[in-house]
């Protein structure tokens, strides 16, 4: 089942280390968003980071990375995007973002 999120590039800061003001939003929509961190995203390591949800794309949207923020389920987050291939042998294949709740 598919979810309307919204997408902006995340709060940077400037070569004078000064914050950058994150862009506007822009609309785009996951095949699916699970909370939490599936089998396959933990077995990536994340450095200690929480995983407040995993979101997957298919086919994978070119302009999310990891300089990217989704909006989902009422928040805001900073995501590592990977790519994610289907776990039943189909084969079809897309990026996985994972939202991060924070560091730990």
């Amino acid at each position: 089942m598919s979810e309307r999120l919204q997408l902006r590039l995340g709060g940077t800061t400037d070569d004078a280390g000064n914050a950058v003001a994150p862009g506007p939003a822009t609309p785009i929509t996951a095949i699916g968003v699970a909370p939490g961190a599936s089998v396959d995203v933990l077995a990536l390591g994340h450095d200690g980071e929480k995983v407040a949800y995993s979101v997957y794309f298919v086919p994978s949207p070119g302009q999310l990375t990891d300089e990217h923020e989704l909006f989902v389920r009422g928040g805001w987050y900073p995501v590592r995007t990977y790519v994610w291939k289907s776990a039943n042998g189909t084969g079809r294949t897309g990026m996985v973002a994972v939202c991060e709740r924070g560091r730990g």
